[in-house]
């Protein structure tokens, strides 16, 4: 990787890198990368981010790759982040509270990790598109999305929870409604 580049892969940064050119056996990983090898280190490290490295390696190099999908990523999560804000902020105040709430993601002191060869940008758009989906009743979708996002760090399956609390409100609220329409006898 060009040395530029080189900055915003440390740490376990090298992990995905390894595990998207070489999977997940990595017993007989040299000693350059400065790691020490146990297949147990990587369970962590789940594998949507790595095959997305993997795709795109071929075109943009590994850390290049990584740098594309954790900022094209940083990008789907604000525009998702807008959009949701402007869901549930209602009137002129719902643009500036939905720009606010992208500058306040982008200047707070850990986005820095957002841009880097991490999955927490991957995970942040994916977590936020179960919400947004969740909100519009758009159920599949939001299943679909959290799963992809438990792909992606191990957490990501306590998305289900919210999911199911905001399918169950829905259904109580509309069921609230159907018995205000109906006439009294």
């Amino acid at each position: 990787a060009p040395r530029a580049l080189e900055i915003w892969a440390r740490w376990d940064s090298e992990w995905y890198l390894l595990i998207a050119d070489r999977g997940y056996d990595l017993v007989s990983l040299p000693t350059q990368f400065g790691l020490r090898t146990d297949p147990t280190f990587t369970a962590g490290f789940l594998p949507l981010y790595p095959v997305l490295i993997r795709v795109l390696a071929p075109v943009f190099g590994g850390v290049g790759a990584g740098l594309v999908v954790s900022n094209v990523a940083l990008f789907a999560a604000l525009l998702l982040l807008h959009r949701l804000v402007r869901f549930e902020v209602e009137g002129p105040t719902g643009e500036v509270a939905a720009m606010f709430s992208c500058v306040a993601l982008l200047v707070f002191p850990s986005s820095l990790f957002l841009s880097a060869v991490y999955a927490e940008s991957l995970y942040l758009a994916l977590s936020i598109g179960v919400f947004l989906s969740a909100r519009q009743g758009r159920f599949a979708v939001a299943g679909a999305l959290g799963g992809l996002a438990t792909l992606t760090r191990p957490f990501g399956i306590l998305l289900l929870i919210p999911v199911l609390w905001e399918w169950w409100r829905q259904r109580r609220d509309d069921g609230v409604e159907c018995e205000q329409r109906q006439p009294a006898h």
